[in-house]
């Protein structure tokens, strides 16, 4: 069973407020399975995945399929974003590759439990990377929203982000294919 640190679904619930109902119904979903309200949650504690699920559900079922996308993608996009204004980078982190390399580590230290597996960049050359990137649990629109993020964040907004094989299609996998 997959869990994830609750500063992520905390992230989710909290970045739904433009949409105070499908806000409410998220939240709401969290306190259910967590059984605490989710501001009470340890951020740095893991959950069950499911969790975060419960917030992608309530987007599904309070918005229109276009925007429950724009939402989850969205969501994802603010998690680098967020990292930057508070725990900041190292260093050495620079390049979009340098990200990509960072949130496929970041990415164990926030997950645990046995369906986690890790990143696994199959192809990386000059402003072009593909790395199979599977989610535990939950919608992998969020992932492709933070390898959008992290474009964005490194000034390279509006470059491709294009996911060439989903696990909710049918893939054994998820691979995004990022360009810049």
């Amino acid at each position: 069973m997959a869990q994830v640190k609750a500063k992520f679904v905390q992230l989710a619930c909290d970045f739904l407020s433009s949409s105070p109902e499908t806000q409410r119904a998220a939240i709401a979903a969290v306190e259910r399975r967590a059984g605490k309200p989710y501001k009470e949650l340890d951020p740095d504690a893991y959950y069950d995945t499911s969790l975060l699920d419960a917030v992608f559900r309530e987007i599904d079922n309070h918005e229109s399929e276009f925007m429950a996308h724009v939402k989850k993608k969205v969501i994802g996009q603010e998690v680098y974003s967020t990292i930057k204004f508070t725990a900041g980078f190292p260093e050495h982190v620079k390049t979009p590759l340098d990200h990509v390399r960072f949130e496929a580590e970041g990415f164990l230290l926030n997950h645990k439990g046995g369906d986690v597996r890790p990143r696994r960049i199959l192809l990386a050359e000059d402003r072009h990377v593909v790395i199979e990137a599977p989610s535990p649990g939950y919608d992998c629109t969020w992932i492709e929203g933070v390898f959008e993020g992290i474009l964005r964040m490194t000034g390279h907004a509006g470059k491709v982000v294009k996911q060439t094989s989903c696990v909710k299609k049918g893939d054994h996998t998820c691979v995004f294919d990022i360009a810049w």
